[in-house]
């Protein structure tokens, strides 16, 4: 990957920590930011990579600043071996 570059793996780690924090389903969180829980579960799997505009609602609906969801490393040591796991899967 790039350098600098949004990792969509790590993006949607970060914003899954932080939903879960604040005790929200995707359910709760797609109507805050308008869109459905299938499309965010997308973007919390890696799957869809979200536009500059969905990840500046996403943050304040869960009250963090936008660079928490854009930063590079993994939230837990959990969801960085998830993300290692996903890498390791797409190159068999």
């Amino acid at each position: 990957m790039a350098s600098g570059a949004v990792d969509p793996l790590v993006l949607g780690q970060r914003i899954r920590h932080f939903r879960r924090l604040r005790s929200m389903t995707l359910d709760q969180l797609g109507e805050v930011v308008g869109r459905p829980a299938p499309y965010l579960s997308l973007i919390e799997n890696g799957k869809r990579e979200p536009r500059i505009g969905l990840i500046n609602d996403v943050a304040a609906a869960l009250e963090v600043p936008a660079v928490d969801l854009l930063a590079a490393e993994a939230p837990s040591r959990r969801a960085d071996l998830e993300v290692r796991l996903e890498r390791a899967q797409e190159h068999s």
